[in-house]
């Protein structure tokens, strides 16, 4: 985005109100969302009852600048720098006791000056397309099967069409995914709602599927196709909570899905990395 003024970016995390369905597999776009706000000094959740969501905002935010990004680009040269290094060292030691520690005190001190600093300015430049952004996050209240009511009111009461989505206007919906496996996310620009409810009623509400959602696998990882299987009982599946050992590993998951959000709210869409 070339202008200095704030985009307008609309976050909608999908899920069900009440406690009932707080630690269920489908309110995994409330988790992330929760945490993005949270972790990033958000306005507190409000109640909105012109869009019968949750609504809480951040103007004018910048989630990464040039500085910053240019410096976590010259970190992850470096640690590329050491990897290499150490890869060299390990076919060196083929066949013989390789002891990583003891070999990395010999380890160059890799610094900026071995690196392409021009080439990470280049990339900054073309990353970052939208330096400040007014972010709205909303968490529908009427249930999954009905988000796309809520969604369409907040299109409608603000002035924005998706056949005019732009630099200034973005949406992005924030779900599970039963036909990915637990923790993986995929990023669409586009796409069919895949028996979703709450993407179904989205598209019909919106009366497209021309918009972006970031999908966040669910689905177990001992049965990553059940989604495929005759018989399954998917809404059962979706409104149990996770396992034990899914739960344990929620918190990585749910920082993953937040990072990824501050990537796409800064980035132009081919850059951010799921």
């Amino acid at each position: 985005m070339s202008s200095s003024a704030a985009s307008r970016l609309l976050l909608v995390g999908l899920g069900n109100p009440g406690e009932k369905y707080k630690l269920t597999r489908h309110n995994i776009g409330f988790m992330i969302i929760n945490e993005f706000c949270k972790r990033y000094g958000f306005s507190e959740w409000r109640e909105s009852p012109k869009y019968n969501s949750m609504i809480c905002v951040k103007e004018q935010a910048t989630f990464w600048t040039h500085h910053e990004l240019k410096k976590s680009f010259v970190e992850k040269e470096i640690q590329r720098l050491k990897s290499k290094w150490l890869h060299e060292r390990r076919r060196e030691y083929s066949g013989k006791d390789f002891k990583e520690d003891v070999v990395m005190m010999d380890c160059p001190n890799f610094s900026s000056a071995d690196i392409d600093i021009q080439q990470i300015e280049e990339r900054v430049k073309n990353i970052i397309a939208y330096p400040q952004t007014d972010v709205h996050c909303m968490k529908p209240l009427s249930f999954m099967n009905l988000s796309g009511i809520p969604v369409k009111k907040y299109f409608d009461m603000n002035g924005m069409k998706l056949n005019h989505l732009d630099d200034t206007n973005r949406i992005l919906v924030i779900t599970d995914d039963v036909s990915q496996p637990f923790g993986t996310f995929k990023l669409k620009a586009k796409g069919a709602h895949g028996g979703h409810n709450g993407l179904r009623d989205i598209e019909a509400k919106l009366g497209t599927d021309k918009y972006h959602r970031l999908k966040v696998g669910i689905a177990p990882t001992k049965n990553p196709d059940m989604a495929k299987q005759p018989g399954q009982d998917l809404a059962e599946y979706v409104l149990s909570n996770f396992a034990h050992e899914e739960q344990r590993q929620l918190p990585n998951l749910i920082s993953r899905g937040v990072e990824i959000l501050k990537d796409y709210i800064s980035f132009e869409f081919k850059y951010v990395k799921t």
